[in-house]
């Protein structure tokens, strides 16, 4: 989190031009998430319904922007069709200028305000980027030295009263319990008993690479977790470093092409305080500053 929070000040340090030019950079990032554009480009070679190169122009809509059409398949498509823009009817510009504003860390509300769009717009204008994103990590494969690990979060029951008469929720009991999968917890209590409820993000990082996160699973993660996480994303002949954890034990197991090694959280087992384990280049801090 302390990285994040050192690009945001430097975000907020930076001058217009090149917080243009790291919004561009993102929006081309954002154009390959499903094969869809994101960016108006003036260079379209593919059709956006089955990625023929057959594609010819096709008239102007009556914004002014140019179609094209598929002759293999007919659709006839624009440079914004079938990306988070499709169906907008605000322009490029207001899209670049949220996108420099959500790179800054401002609000909805804030976002909104400044863009001239309302606040349900600004909310699922948030939501399309985000939802691009992670789309696009989707479809990487991490090579070379790998570092994964889990983290954990707490999971909201908040709102879960129980609804009705109020007679009919005294004689039922008072607070959660009725409609939570779990006991409510006492100020205070220890993190390891509630792990068994909380939310579990399995994380993945190249060194010098690429990274990867995906919410996996209530709990701790079995073998079956992890081969939904890691199928088809981690490269033959890959030195993968991971905690001491079963599940990722037994499936990595059965995937000889793949080395695992495994490190203690604590380099003493006995003292949850002391530092993790290290062995020169095998670690896994990259992982856990993330």
């Amino acid at each position: 989190m302390s990285k994040l929070n050192d690009i945001i000040n430097q975000l907020n340090e930076m001058s217009e031009p090149e917080l243009k030019m790291i919004s561009e950079k993102l929006l081309q990032m954002l154009s390959k998430a499903n094969g869809a554009a994101f960016v108006v480009s003036e260079n379209i070679s593919t059709c956006r319904k089955c990625t023929s190169q057959n594609i010819m122009k096709y008239g102007k809509d009556r914004k002014g922007n140019q179609r094209y059409k598929c002759k293999s398949c007919g659709a006839t498509f624009t440079e914004a069709s079938c990306s988070v823009m499709s169906y907008s009817q605000y322009g490029f510009d207001v899209w670049e200028k949220y996108l420099i504003l959500l790179l800054q860390g401002a609000s909805i509300a804030k976002s909104s305000k400044l863009c001239g769009i309302s606040i349900s717009t600004a909310f699922i204008w948030r939501h399309k980027i985000l939802d691009a994103l992670r789309k696009d990590q989707s479809n990487r494969v991490l090579a070379g030295t790998v570092e994964t690990d889990e983290t954990y979060f707490k999971i909201s029951y908040k709102g879960n009263h129980l609804k009705g008469p109020f007679n009919v929720r005294r004689k039922l009991g008072k607070g959660f319990e009725n409609n939570m999968p779990r006991q409510s917890y006492a100020r205070g209590s220890d993190n390891k008993s509630q792990i068994g409820h909380m939310a579990c993000v399995s994380c993945a990082y190249e060194r010098g690479g690429q990274s990867y996160g995906e919410v996996l699973c209530i709990g701790i993660p079995t073998s079956e977790e992890f081969k939904y996480a890691f199928k088809d994303r981690i490269a033959v002949e890959t030195l993968v470093i991971s905690d001491k954890g079963k599940g990722i034990k037994k499936y990595f197991k059965d995937i000889p092409e793949i080395d695992l090694v495994q490190m203690q959280s604590h380099r003493n087992r006995y003292d949850q305080l002391s530092p993790p384990e290290v062995r020169g280049a095998l670690h896994i801090q990259n992982i856990n500053n993330i």
